[in-house]
């Protein structure tokens, strides 16, 4: 590979914030990226992960699990919320159904309030 396809490879691909190869180069290069890590984790409590499975599965109602849908769930937490809900299928999709069509509803009402076309 010459410079110019180096070039041209590097400015297509840029360096993403988060990513694998950042982390290991970073590695690499930074003695205390470890402990950066370390402080980055704690600061955004990946311990609560558990405690959002526990709700999960503890969750009863089926309207509870729908409003867990538009929740940030962490790691594999959203895998477990999506098979509770298929377990719960024919109950679930109607409600998600009827959510749905009233937020389309109101994104309607919106777009006339703000827009308003001429008949």
């Amino acid at each position: 590979m010459n410079k110019k396809e180096l070039k041209i490879f590097l400015r297509s691909h840029p360096v993403k914030k988060f990513s694998s190869a950042r982390i290991e180069y970073s590695l690499m290069l930074d003695n205390e990226f470890e402990d950066k890590v370390d402080k980055y984790l704690s600061s955004h409590d990946m311990n609560n992960e558990v405690e959002q499975v526990k709700s999960i599965i503890e969750v009863a109602s089926v309207d509870e699990l729908v409003n867990l849908m538009r929740k940030a769930l962490m790691g594999n937490n959203r895998s477990i919320l999506i098979n509770r809900l298929l377990e719960n299928e024919s109950a679930v999709m109607p409600l998600i159904k009827k959510k749905a069509l009233i937020n389309l509803f109101k994104l309607f009402l919106i777009y006339f309030h703000y827009c308003r076309p001429q008949f």
